[in-house]
């Protein structure tokens, strides 16, 4: 397989995903005639990533693959045996978990084999032509109340053409991050960096709100923003009008996050962060801790009749254990930064902060559209990062 018919097809691939995705968008509403086709052609690229790397003979990498699937089978075949109730539909769930789990490390090991330098301009067109897309068909939707652009029935969200608030807000996070790569490393104009922020802040996730909080910090910090003193003027003159008008910025809160304000009122402050996660934790903890055995937690064991976390690390350890865990998270870490200069700052914070904020938006490792963004932006940060390196030489 040439690696410029690889490239190619890497790139018909984004735009498949991101039109399946448009399609996808339907099923907000009710089921529709196009989800079963929308997954066959998904689980195809799976398939097809994953043949590309026995083709190319990367035995290492099935090995790295083959490993994980024993653990996770290891786990799925102890609450077969000494769970009577677990059933083979629960083990076919539960497989495809596992599928969705190992699709994120199929897919770097099929971009670690193509050659970026052939790909890079072709890449960041397409990736810069769905950011504005989707920043577009945001605002429009703000501006304009259109249904089908809103991220909830029932508050304030608009995240365009975006199928799922989850799909948004990794979509958002890692378009936000290659913005701002392009800003400080490629000399870049701000113009799509300010436009994906201001967008983001319609989107209404508090995924999205958390990591614009860790980028601020990692700017204010990184850049040195303390030192300026431009900072202390904008600042100074923020808290003034923050002051002033305190009573209409709190009317105007309260009312575009109108639920989340009764949740906080009603269940506290935890449970209104999390979206009730904190209860769906403890119930599932006490089922986990009726079916699992001691080895359970070396190795996992997923009870299909519980549904996810949503928190991103405790999907993986009921998946694959602590074992499973620690070795899918070194593997990733290892594909994410196969940089020559692991130092580089921007590199690490794009993949700790999406890590971090995936603990509590979960979905991470097991939604297809949000991982595939994510990894083909991390990729281009990195490999961008690998010429810049190359030319400095």
């Amino acid at each position: 397989m040439k690696k410029i018919s690889k490239s190619v097809i890497l790139l018909v691939f984004i735009v498949s995903i991101f039109i399946l995705d448009v399609f996808n968008k339907e099923q907000t509403y009710s089921w529709n005639i196009y989800l079963p086709v929308i997954k066959i052609f998904k689980f195809i690229w799976f398939l097809f990533f994953l043949t590309s790397i026995i083709v190319d003979r990367k035995y290492k990498s099935v090995l790295n693959l083959s490993v994980l699937l024993v653990i996770f089978l290891l786990g799925q075949f102890s609450l077969m045996k000494f769970n009577h109730e677990f059933s083979v539909g629960d083990f076919f769930n539960a497989s495809r978990e596992f599928i969705l789990l190992c699709y994120p490390l199929v897919f770097y090991y099929y971009l670690n084999s193509l050659n970026y330098a052939e790909l890079k301009d072709s890449l960041v067109k397409v990736i810069k032509a769905l950011i504005i897309v989707v920043v577009v068909t945001t605002i429009v939707g703000f501006l304009f109340s259109i249904p089908f652009f809103r991220t909830y029935n029932s508050r304030f969200g608009y995240m365009g053409l975006l199928p799922k608030s989850i799909t948004a807000s990794y979509f958002y996070i890692s378009a936000m991050l290659f913005a701002y790569y392009l800003v400080l490393y490629e000399n870049a104009k701000k113009a799509l960096l300010i436009l994906t922020i201001v967008a983001s802040l319609l989107v209404g996730t508090k995924a999205i709100y958390l990591f614009l909080l860790i980028l601020f910090i990692y700017h204010f910090i990184s850049q040195k923003v303390y030192l300026k003193k431009e900072f202390y003027i904008f600042a100074f003159a923020f808290f003034t009008i923050v002051f002033v008008a305190y009573d209409k910025w709190k009317h105007m809160l309260e009312a575009t996050f109108v639920n989340l304000y009764r949740i906080f009122k009603r269940d506290g402050f935890i449970t209104a962060v999390t979206s009730y996660r904190n209860l769906k934790f403890v119930s599932n903890v006490d089922v986990y801790l009726s079916q699992w055995k001691w080895f359970n937690y070396l190795v996992g064991g997923r009870v299909a009749e519980c549904p996810l976390f949503e928190m991103s690390v405790l999907d993986l350890l009921v998946n694959l254990g602590l074992i499973g865990s620690i070795y899918y998270l070194r593997l990733f870490y290892k594909l994410a930064l196969n940089a020559q200069k692991k130092n580089e700052s921007i590199l690490l914070f794009s993949f700790g902060s999406i890590l971090i904020v995936s603990i509590f938006a979960g979905q991470f490792f097991s939604n297809f559209s949000a991982i595939s963004y994510t990894i083909i932006i991390i990729y281009l940060i990195r490999s961008s990062l690998n010429n810049r390196i190359k030319n400095e030489i």
